[in-house]
């Protein structure tokens, strides 16, 4: 658990780091969004409601904290008790 804390501490990690903190956590909140509208089904009920309040909480929580693990967490579970729910 240690070795990427010895190799990293004393020089600047490599390009290919810090693209992927960069660029990997708005990768997977557009993969949660994908998978998570793929099946909505608008004629029947729920009407996609928990979807959607799932989603617009994601978009909050990133907007309020700006910290892509709680998107990611906060959101997919409230997805989960909210699918549980209807």
């Amino acid at each position: 658990r240690a070795f990427p804390f010895i190799l990293f501490s004393k020089k600047e990690p490599p390009a290919v780091i810090k693209f992927i903190e960069k660029y990997i956590p708005p990768m997977i909140i557009a993969i949660l969004v994908v998978y998570g509208v793929k099946d909505i089904n608008v004629t029947a009920f729920p009407y996609g409601i928990p979807y959607f309040i799932a989603l617009a909480s994601a978009i909050a929580l990133h907007l309020w904290k700006n910290n892509p693990m709680l998107s990611i967490f906060g959101s997919t579970i409230l997805f989960m008790i909210l699918q549980k729910l209807w």
